[in-house]
């Protein structure tokens, strides 16, 4: 899998780190002229932290940013790339991560990596990719911050869509674990962690709990669309 600067219209971003400003500035002008997202979403760019942190008792999020709603094309898209192996729409999903990051990422924090959700192994083969992997790794190139595979799901559980909100918080039990090769990575460090959709936030924060035993500094999610 190439990097996405090979097929972007605008491949001229300076490091995040060292121009943020400036990079703003671009991504409004190039948004402009060479938009690649696609009209047919509903777009809400959001700032859900608050909703969560009400929503789930035990939360530990430090941010939970959205940039769409999970409803007709958007949906449809999700499915298609998750589900029936229509690779190539990672095409489509990268500058809306890179849009969303932009916006809510207001520090230059160098202490900072990308993981993604993972899949259990057994989903993997079955998709043949890891399809959050997949647009993980391709947005930490686009924005320039490390990427690191740090989570493990070390069970396969039934899929949360079909169970209510207090089973999809039971299913969830103890199924995550960090590699034991990237614990010494992500101490003290503000993990940017993606996923395609978020309904109750129980997937994501119970990684976030996994991440900070390990000393994470602060866990905040990027996802693509919102079920709730």
């Amino acid at each position: 899998m190439g990097c996405y600067d090979s097929f972007r219209p605008y491949s001229f971003y300076p490091k995040i780190r060292e121009y943020m400003s400036i990079q703003r500035i671009i991504t409004f002008i190039s948004d402009i002229f060479f938009d690649t997202t696609s009209e047919q979403y509903e777009y809400i760019f959001l700032d859900k932290t608050e909703h969560y942190k009400q929503e789930l008792p035990d939360c530990v999020l430090d941010g939970v940013f959205v940039a769409a709603r999970y409803t007709g094309e958007c949906k449809n898209d999700i499915e298609q790339f998750k589900y029936y192996r229509q690779y190539d729409l990672y095409r489509k999903f990268i500058p809306i991560f890179e849009k969303l990051f932009l916006i809510y990422v207001q520090s230059n924090d160098i202490n900072t990596c990308i993981c993604q959700v993972p899949s259990h192994y057994i989903t993997k083969i079955w998709r043949r990719y890891d399809h959050m992997k997949v647009l993980s790794s391709t947005l930490a190139k686009v924005v320039e911050v490390p990427y690191f595979p740090l989570l493990v799901k070390k069970k396969y559980t039934k899929h949360q869509a079909t169970l209510d909100k207090f089973d999809r918080r039971n299913n969830l039990v103890e199924v995550f674990m960090i590699w034991k090769k990237y614990r010494d990575t992500l101490h003290w460090k503000t993990i940017y962690i993606l996923d395609d959709v978020i309904s109750t936030g129980s997937t994501v924060n119970e990684c976030a709990k996994i991440l900070k035993k390990e000393w994470a500094k602060k866990v905040i999610v990027f996802t693509l669309a919102s079920a709730a």
